[in-house]
């Protein structure tokens, strides 16, 4: 399962490896989180991505990626 952290409106186009062989709902599943421009979300949203032990997390803008690691730093004092 991989998750998706974005600071920005979801992209309407499909990119989520179909071209390679995956395809959600089969055998890939998919998780968004979006804080629609609130970036106050961003924690909240990273935590919740990170406590659910994704094989990937992708974050897309620097305030989501720093959201997403400052989580990830916190989780191995969990």
């Amino acid at each position: 399962m991989i998750g998706v952290s974005s600071n920005r409106p979801r992209n309407s186009g499909n990119s989520s490896g179909h071209e390679n062989g995956y395809i959600e709902g089969q055998n890939l599943a998919i998780k968004y989180r979006n804080a629609e421009a609130q970036y106050d979300r961003l924690s909240t949203l990273a935590t919740e991505l990170v406590r659910e032990e994704l094989s990937a997390i992708a974050v897309f803008g620097l305030p989501a990626v720093l959201a997403v690691k400052a989580a990830t730093t916190r989780r191995k004092t969990w």
